[in-house]
């Protein structure tokens, strides 16, 4: 196989799992009644102040509308090949917070259920810096298709959002 065949099925490969590992989360998060982020939030170590602040009564609301549909449109989005670009940064932002939620600097090499040097958020994060920068949306995406549309043609400036 040649290796811009193999690299376009990597790529490919890729943006589906992770696209299901976002529709998943945010379809189980959108169907659970029970859903709230606020005891996630509350439980962090560093960086308490902030991460609580998204969980007081007042904004609780907003974040967990947030999470639920964030998670689903990026899911979405991954999984479809569209707006791959502004997909990819944003479950980027979603992993880096869920990352930091679960860091007890300095205690994080005895706990051996978490590793701060490597979870998988970061091993995540790294796979869409990766489909992002090799325009994933364009790899049996709709963003290719899209991008031909006389709407993109018209406004070239939107395809910033496009891998």
């Amino acid at each position: 196989m040649p290796a811009a065949r193999f690299d376009e099925i990597l790529i490919f490969v890729f943006r589906l799992m992770m696209g299901w590992v976002f529709l998943d989360s945010g379809i189980w998060q959108i169907l659970d009644s029970n859903f709230s982020a606020a005891a996630f939030l509350r439980e962090t170590k560093i960086f308490h102040d902030f991460f609580v602040w998204f969980a007081a009564p007042a904004m609780i609301g907003y974040t967990d509308v947030l999470v639920k549909w964030g998670n689903l449109l990026v899911g979405i989005s991954l999984f479809c090949g569209l707006l791959t670009r502004l997909g990819g940064i944003v479950a980027i932002l979603l992993l880096a917070a869920y990352h930091l939620v679960h860091v007890d600097f300095p205690y994080f090499l005895t706990d051996r259920h978490f590793n701060f040097i490597l979870d998988y958020h970061l091993v995540y994060i790294a796979i869409i810096v990766y489909l992002i920068g090799r325009r994933a949306g364009h790899v049996w995406g709709l963003d290719r298709i899209i991008e031909q549309s006389p709407f993109f043609k018209r406004y070239p400036g939107v395809r910033v959002l496009m891998s």
